[in-house]
């Protein structure tokens, strides 16, 4: 139910919100989107629309990872949750009132019933000299570490262009060199370049993160220096050595690692202030440094001390054994922020994202116990017990890792490979193994030219699928159909109305007057399309408002209607309140007045606004009817918000994507408009749910019958990432109806005309599907091969069963050719005995096929999968020959391997096999999968598993967007 973040089925009468995007966080959305819970609304409220996952943060620092490689998007795991995200801050919670205010002033507080806190934990520079205002110029904190991301790039850049000013200033400095000297007469100056321009970056702060980060940050910049610039990197350690919480041989291993990498360690310097570029210890030593990572012990988020809850020394939230606070019932909190008090531990990523499945389950308890009888006994909470040590691998920047775990420290390749391919598990958790919605239509709708008598069964998967991302319209040729058959009633004192319709109805009340104004007048109503009501409000209110300021009036008064999902009266209330105060801002913005309105229950929330406003006397109107021969068109904001939130839906599109696509629909319409009378524009429309070309058309049909339009697509600005989902066949339920068939429909009935020209045509007009991405690849394309079957493989618990099942099923069809007949006669012995296992038989030729295909497929991991299949052939031969009962044991394992995939498959996967697409392809590439696979957790082919995981990524939105998987 849009809008009113209903997670599970029937009414709303609990709200449940989680404040903060953690790791702890991230396991209770997607546990809500995999089991609903009945009569719940999830609200997540998060400055940020992804969130990093820490133990790949210093790879991503590195360059080992990009960005979106190791940060979970909070957009596409609330959609798929069902729950509501908010995209705020904190800013204090009143207890009393159960409600969250954030850092919006115009945005109403958030309330709740059960509560959870998840926001991580912030730099220790509270109360020391370090809150001085010179130290926000210097010092770069790591925490919250969702901030750090952007501010590495920045210092990035900014490294950067000081290396490059760095270079052009000593080349410049060696010309004049150069041109003195021989201004002088002589032979020609040394050149300067013996000049070595230096940067120190210090990094304060030795514990394992610290270390860690100083690491990764070596190796990211070290191809940066050069003989005439030198980053160098110093480290500052509170203690006598680095990484104290760990043994002993983790201090010494890194401390010989630090020193061949070039790192300097400054032991005992406990930092109190920073004077513009120089730390200052407590002892009175001055290091200079030019920039300053500060990586200390954390400490909470200011607004937490004050929130009334029981908190530690360092503000952390004190938590019982089942993460709930021990002074407040009901609230929760989980990750850096808390404190257990009976198992307090260091804040480690690990422990957080193991208080995932906890806190899921006793949120959902506490909720539940809310709805109880007072008579019935609630549930009892469940306990978390934290272990008391757990593997730590460190990394070092390079693919090299450092274990520790109690006093046991190992280091190596190997190591980094099993981190990079645990961290990758988690994530694609979160990512590429997340469940996608799709429907049977990629568009949602039934297109514009279809058969009268559409199916039942096409209109019921239509009416499942409609996305509000254009306003949840009719279409234009519907639209132009009713309005032709009616015989609507006119006054003469309407100057513009349905006879030539426009973006709104003019009346000259008083036309006896020269110098009385207009009244312009227009209604707009849609059902949401954002699952943030306060959010949809603005969007509304701006939409409703558009249509005034395309024709450069000015709005006056507003009323409203809201349809509200029927819920618990309070949290009725609370959606009611949102939407309109979102509404309010939007008015207010434009300076219109909210007169009146009219609220009802319905299914989903939508909200309508009737704008009434005037032109003064002098002023003139823009219309849709002014275009001239010669004219230019002009868009004034990018376009593809249907396809975008059409992708949203189906959890396809990019947080960043919906993001943008939202912030643009924020910005009014009006000071474009008005920017364009005074510019002398001849008419003006707003581009909404009829998209580019129906408004073009209308504009056409009201002006000049015999014009044409002519749209270079290149030139049409489009909203960040709606370009790749057209490409991906993602339209919005209008877009059969706001195609060039249109166009030219009209062209060929009315005279008007519109051509199109560039390869981006498509992704403006077109709404023709592309093609299945799962199209048989080449026989010897290793990569294309490879993606093929691994798009059948994203789940790891197939994954495990396919390890287990797909070489025993190779040996046991072995094992059961060697029992067909020989193809060139029998072999024999030397004593003339016949020898059953050196027969030449199916088994060979189908080991022959085997063994060559996977040769010439690799050198190396091919070749091994080779050595394996010859393997095969001769132990399976042996085993099935030495005893009659042997074939029989082998057709047992056979068809138990095969049940295992096929259930793996169906309940895993939410698909058949690949074998049912493509037999003799997924018959060859099973075995070699596995191999390949085997090869990749060792480390091997890393580049090649990085371009066969985008291709897996499409295959799968393919076939999703075809209405298959979970």
């Amino acid at each position: 139910m849009m809008g009113a973040a209903a997670n599970g089925a029937g009414p709303v009468s609990r709200d449940l919100v989680l404040v903060g995007g953690g790791h702890a966080h991230a396991f209770v959305v997607k546990n809500m989107g995999m089991k609903p819970e009945p009569g719940l609304a999830v609200t997540l409220i998060t400055p940020q629309v992804d969130t990093p996952y820490s133990g790949m943060l210093p790879g991503h620092i590195a360059g080992q990872y990009e960005r979106e490689e190791c940060h979970i998007d909070l957009v596409r795991l609330c959609q798929f949750g069902g729950v509501r995200l908010v995209i705020a801050s904190a800013t204090s919670i009143d207890l009393d009132q159960k409600l969250v205010h954030v850092d919006d002033p115009e945005r109403p507080p958030i309330r709740y019933d059960v509560l959870s806190i998840d926001i991580g934990s912030a730099p220790q520079i509270k109360d020391s000299a370090l809150s001085h205002a010179d130290a926000s110029l210097v010092a770069t904190p790591v925490k919250p570490i969702w901030q750090f991301s952007e501010r590495w790039d920045a210092l990035v850049r900014s490294i950067e262009s000081r290396v490059q000013a760095s270079e052009e200033q000593r080349e410049e400095d060696d010309d004049q060199a150069q041109a003195q000297a021989q201004a002088q007469g002589g032979a020609g100056a040394e050149s300067g370049s013996a000049k070595v321009d230096e940067l120190t970056i210090g990094v304060v702060g030795a514990g394992a993160g610290g270390v860690e980060l100083a690491l990764s940050m070596q190796y990211r910049l070290e191809g940066l220096s050069s003989q005439h610039f030198k980053i160098k990197f110093v480290l500052f350690s509170n203690k006598k050595v680095v990484c104290p919480s760990h043994s002993r041989a983790v201090q010494k291993k890194f401390a010989r690692i630090l020193e061949e990498r070039g790192v300097s360690v400054v032991y005992n310097f406990e930092v109190v202030g920073i004077e513009e570029s120089r730390l200052r210890a407590a002892d009175g030593r001055i290091v200079n440094v030019d920039e300053c990572i500060w990586c200390t012990s954390a400490r909470t988020q200011d607004w937490m001390g004050g929130s009334g809850l029981a908190v530690d020394n360092g503000g952390f939230v004190r938590v019982k054994q089942t993460l709930e606070s021990e002074s407040t019932p009901n609230v929760f909190a989980a990750g850096d922020c808390a404190n257990m008090l009976d198992h307090p531990r260091p804040k480690a990523g690990v422990f957080a994202v193991r208080q995932g499945p906890p806190l899921a389950a006793n949120l959902r308890r506490a909720v539940r116990n809310l709805s109880l009888p007072a008579s019935a006994s609630p549930e009892t909470l469940e306990e978390y017990i934290p272990q008391k040590s757990f593997l730590g691998l460190i990394g070092t920047g390079r693919p090299y890792c450092v274990a520790s775990r109690g006093e046991i420290a190992l280091e190596g390749k190997w190591l980094w490979k099993m981190k990079d391919y645990i961290d990758r598990k988690w994530m694609a958790g979160f990512t590429t193994q997340l469940p996608i919605m799709a429907g049977e239509s990629h568009n949602g709708g039934a297109g514009e030219g279809t058969e009268e008598n559409q199916s039942l069964e096409a209109l019921t998967q239509a009416s499942l699928m409609r996305c509000g991302g254009c306003g949840a319209k009719v279409g234009k040729s519907v639209l132009d159909r009713v309005v032709q058959n009616l015989n609507p009633p006119t006054r003469a004192e309407v100057e513009v109305g349905l006879d030539h319709p426009d973006d709104c109805a003019v009346v000259q009340f008083d036309s006896a007057h020269d110098d009385a104004p207009k009244v312009v007048q227009t209604v707009d109503f849609f059902r949401s399309f954002v699952d943030d009501p306060y959010i949809f409000g603005q969007i509304a209110a701006i939409h409703a408002l558009s249509d005034c300021h395309a024709m450069c009036a000015e709005a006056v008064t507003a009323m409203a209607i809201a349809v509200v999902p029927f819920a618990a009266e309070r949290v009725v209330e609370g959606t009611l309140t949102q939407l309109m105060a979102g509404a309010n801002t939007a008015l207010r913005d434009s300076n219109c007045a909210l007169v009146g309105g009219h609220s009802c229950e319905g299914k989903d929330l939508a909200l309508g606004l009737s704008v009434s406003g005037v032109v003064q006397p002098g002023q003139r109107i823009l219309t849709k009817g002014g275009v001239l021969a010669g004219d230019a068109l002009i868009v004034t904001k990018p376009v593809g918000t249907g396809t975008l939130f059409a992708a949203n839906m189906r959890v396809l599109a990019k947080g960043a994507w919906v993001e943008g696509a939202i912030k643009s629909m924020l910005v009014s319409n009006k000071y474009a408009a008005l920017l364009a009378r005074d510019h002398d524009a001849t008419a003006c429309t707003d581009i909404t749910g009829f998209g580019l070309i129906g408004h073009l058309v209308e504009m056409m049909q009201a002006s000049d019958p015999s014009l044409m339009a002519t749209v270079q697509a290149e030139d049409v600005p489009m909203l960040e990432g709606a370009a790749e989902c057209v490409e991906a066949g993602i339209f919005s339920s209008l877009q059969p109806q706001n195609t060039p068939l249109v166009a030219v429909r009209a062209f060929d009935s009315m005279g008007n005309g519109l051509s199109t020209t560039g390869d981006k045509a498509a992704s403006v007009f077109i709404a023709t599907l592309v093609g299945s991405a799962l199209a048989t690849p080449d026989l010897f394309d290793l990569k294309k091969q490879f993606a093929f079957y691994a798009s059948y493989h994203t789940d790891w618990h197939n994954q495990l069963v396919h390890f287990g099942c797909i070489w025993p099923i190779l040996w046991t069809t072995c094992a059961m050719l060697h029992k067909t007949s020989p193809i060139f006669g029998p072999a024999t012995k030397k004593d003339g005995e016949e020898s059953k296992s050196l027969q030449t038989n199916w088994a060979t030729v189908a080991s022959i096929l085997y063994a060559g295909y996977y040769f010439l497929m690799d050198e190396t991991v091919g070749r091994v999968a080779s050595a394996m299949v010859v393997a095969t052939y001769f132990t399976s031969g042996w085993w099935v020959n030495s005893d009659p009962k042997n074939f029989k044991r082998a057709f047992g394992i056979h068809v138990l391997a095969w049940v295992a995939q096929f259930l793996a498959h169906r309940f895993c996967e939410g698909r058949a096999p690949a074998l049912f697409d493509n037999l003799s392809q997924a018959l060859l590439m099973a075995p070699l999968f596995v191999v390949f696979e085997g090869a990749h957790m060792l480390g091997f082919r890393q580049e090649f598993f990085a371009e066969v995981r985008e291709l897996v990524a499409a295959n799968v939105m393919a076939f999703r967007l075809q209405g298959g998987g979970n």
